[in-house]
């Protein structure tokens, strides 16, 4: 068996089809479990401060989560980042 191996540039990106910018709050207290998620950071912000005064705990961690997608340079990228239709849709 032959095989043809060839460089072919690629970039990484956003994936423009994916949500963007979710985020997860957590408290760092040892055993309280407390977390919100959400795309609005503003309301995650005072989730967390209503949890810090009714609880008087002052640690929290952020995750930022965003998905990104790869493309290849030796194909048409804009086919590569079509949104695939739902089963049972008919496109033409």
């Amino acid at each position: 068996m032959r095989a043809v191996i060839r460089h072919v540039d690629h970039s990484i990106g956003l994936d423009p089809h994916a949500d963007r910018d979710m985020e997860d709050l957590a408290c760092t207290t040892f055993e309280c479990g407390w977390k919100v998620s959400g795309q609005d950071f503003g309301e995650l912000q005072d989730a967390a401060m209503k949890h810090s005064g009714e609880k008087q705990h002052f640690g929290f961690r952020q995750v930022t989560t965003n998905y990104w997608r790869v493309v290849r340079h030796d194909q048409d990228v804009a086919e590569q980042l079509r949104v695939s239709p739902s089963p049972g849709v008919v496109t033409r």
